[in-house]
């Protein structure tokens, strides 16, 4: 399997642990969340690839997904502390602009994460623009209902 889809992996893992560690607001459950976020991860690409006839795509594409995932934290992690501030923070509530700046920061990490998403597992699959597309839509929605299931606070 080589060192780096471990590695790609560890590091999604630790930093997204790290978070959780010093984000205060977040409840208790979040390192189950997290695991149950990798594991799901790991299982969706290994199951689509074996789908399509692609396994040998599998290491390859799994630390792309865990990189991108990586790298799309530093954002994520400005979005969740806006977010948690606005929800827990009079003042914040209730202004809008701060509202509004939180639905711009969702919407941008969001479309960042699906355009990457896409292209990933369109160079996976070698298949069309639009179906990568919905591939990668169909991941982030399994994926925000698993974690609305295992983590009270997403």
């Amino acid at each position: 399997m080589g060192i780096l889809l471990p590695l790609t992996m560890g590091a999604y893992l630790l930093l997204s642990l790290a978070v959780g560690a010093s984000a205060p607001q977040l409840r208790s459950g979040w390192a189950i969340a997290v695991l149950a976020d990798a594991a799901f991860l790991a299982a969706w690409y290994w199951v689509l690839l074996r789908l399509v006839g692609r396994r040998e795509r599998y290491v390859q594409t799994a630390s792309a997904i865990f990189s991108l995932q990586t790298v799309l934290a530093a954002p994520g992690i400005v979005e969740l502390w806006l977010s948690q501030w606005r929800l827990t923070d009079a003042t914040a509530r209730s202004s809008s602009a701060v509202a509004m700046l939180d639905l711009a920061l969702m919407l941008a990490v969001t479309g960042w994460t699906l355009i990457a998403t896409s292209y990933i597992v369109r160079a996976a699959l070698e298949r069309t623009v639009m179906l990568c597309w919905i591939l990668a839509f169909a991941q982030m929605v399994a994926e925000g209902m698993l974690l609305s299931a295992t983590y009270s606070g997403y």
